[in-house]
């Protein structure tokens, strides 16, 4: 039972990591060079899932019900927190499965950015740093930052 639950522990990465080399091409443009990609989800020891000479991104292939989505949700605003606060000219993306709840989350959602960052506390000390109390809620900082980055389905790209 404990090597079947370790094995199926790694299902996230393998998902992760197909999807991404499935998707990739789909979305490149011509002449784009891909700088570096980690397949692997979570912290990889790369800023972000895929870096090419003219876009950042990250990829999310979590399928959000509609119910509590707290994790879902911190995980969604920690990607979109950094890709925003990054020092870039690049094309900033978030590719997601399936967008309408992530959306409706950042438009409408009135959960505390602290709430949001509770177990990060390097970037809840970031945000603090750069904008004080000028944000409380998730929906104020995406109301400020969301021209940034583009929110995109996967769903729409493969069709």
């Amino acid at each position: 039972a404990l090597t079947i639950k370790e094995m199926a522990s790694q299902i996230d990465e393998v998902i992760h990591s197909i999807g991404m080399l499935i998707f990739l091409p789909k979305i490149l443009n011509e002449g784009e060079i891909i700088e570096y990609a980690s397949l692997g989800a979570g912290n990889t020891g790369k800023q972000f899932d895929v870096e090419t000479n003219l876009r950042i991104a990250e990829f999310s292939f979590a399928n959000w019900k509609g119910g509590t989505e707290t994790i879902r949700q911190n995980s969604l605003f920690k990607d979109f927190y950094k890709l925003v606060e990054c020092d870039t000219t690049k094309t900033r993306y978030v590719y997601v499965w399936g967008s309408k709840l992530q959306k409706k989350f950042l438009m409408n959602s009135g959960r505390k950015i602290h709430s949001v960052f509770k177990h990060e506390n390097d970037l809840w000390d970031d945000f603090e740093i750069k904008y004080g109390n000028q944000f409380f809620k998730v929906k104020e900082y995406y109301d400020y930052r969301s021209h940034l980055v583009n929110i995109v389905d996967i769903l729409d790209v493969i069709g």
